[in-house]
Order: C-alpha cells, then structure tokens, then sequence
C-alpha cells in the first residue's frame, strides 16, 4: 500500500513537470493549464467517490455474507445440544439429570467462545477486504494519473530522451531500471490511448474552451 501511495505522488510530481514544461515552452496557457488541471482533480474526486462508496457496498455484502455463514453454525451448535439433551430424557435418575445440567453448562461456554471467534473472525476478513479494495483505489487512481500523463505527453510531443531526462531530473536518486520501468508506464498509456477518438475529442474541448 504505501508503495502504491509513493508511486502514485511521484507521478503526481511528473504530471506537474510536465505542466510547467509545456507553460515553458508556450503550449499551454496558463488558463488552459489551469483548466485541464481543474478538469483532471473532479475526474480524480468523481472516482473517489464512486469507489468510496463500492467499498462500503462491498463491505456490507461481506459482512451479511460473513454473518449468516455464522447464524448457520450457531444453529447447528444448537441443535447439536438439544439432540444431546433429547438423549438423556429417558434417563430420570440423578445421574441423567446432572448429566442435562451438564451439557447445558458446556452449551453456554460452547456459544460464548463461538460468539467471541466469530466477531474476530468478522472483524478479520472486514479488514483484509478493506485492504484489498484500498489497494485496487490506488491503482485505479494511479492509473487516472497516468491517463494524465500520458495526455500531457501527447500533447507535448515529448521524445523519449526527453522524457527520460525529465524523469531523471525528478528522481536522481532512482535507478536506471525503475526510471525504466516508468518509461514503459508512459508508453503504454499513449499505446493505449492513442486510438480513442472520443479521449482525444475531451481534450481539443478542454483546450479550446
């Protein structure tokens, strides 16, 4: 999870480098950056939001799941103990009656212990979805940002040397394979973007307006 966070603030920095490059260079305007920012930070909230309120759809499904699961083997511990008890009715003597206070005293600590696992055992799978849904709004939202990107980069019409040097200027401290490896990121974004006429429609909009 924080890998992802760490990645996602490192191309947030990209993104703005590349803003004040194309600024520099007399691209965009301020107003049009401005702008495209705007547009790119409601987008970013809109699928907060969305996923926001996925996960806690997600949750309850979960949990509903998690506790009639539950309620089923609650029962069945009951039933266990009522079959128990059912067999010792004919026995009328004292030792069959210590026998039926017994078995309900071993019932009770029977559905105390399973009550309390089964809270952990709730509370436990709750956290490690919530882990793993957290990790997918990360790289959804990482994956929004590199969309960005890869606009900008389009737009710019940045070699791949420049972006390299950008990229090392931003992060000198990274290695040549992680530098790398961010590089393909980009590419695959203008790969994969390259053909969507309406991606590029939103664009020329924002710019023109």
């Amino acid at each position: 999870m924080l890998v992802l966070e760490e990645q996602h603030a490192a191309m947030s920095s990209l993104r703005t480098n590349l803003m004040d490059d194309l600024q520099n260079r007399g691209v965009l305007s301020q107003v049009d950056a401005k702008q495209i920012l705007e547009q790119h930070q409601e987008e970013e909230r809109e699928m907060h939001r969305v996923l926001e309120l996925e996960k806690l759809k997600q949750s309850e499904v979960l949990k509903k799941k998690l506790e009639a699961r539950q309620s089923r083997r609650e029962k069945q511990l009951s039933d266990t103990h009522e079959q128990q008890v059912k067999n010792t009715l004919s026995d009328v003597s004292t030792r069959g009656k210590v026998k039926r206070v017994q078995l309900a005293h071993e019932h009770l600590l029977e559905v105390e212990e399973f009550r309390l696992n089964k809270e952990r055992e709730i509370d436990q799978q709750l956290r490690e979805q919530q882990k793993q849904l957290e990790t997918k709004q990360q790289q959804a939202l990482q994956m929004q940002e590199m969309e960005m990107i890869g606009k900008l980069v389009r737009l710019g019409h940045f070699s791949q040397n420049e972006l390299l040097r950008i990229l090392q200027f931003i992060y000198p401290s990274r290695t040549e394979e992680h530098l790398s490896n961010t590089l393909q990121n980009i590419n695959y974004q203008l790969a994969t973007r390259a053909s969507s006429e309406a991606y590029e429609a939103r664009f020329v909009f924002t710019l023109a307006h």
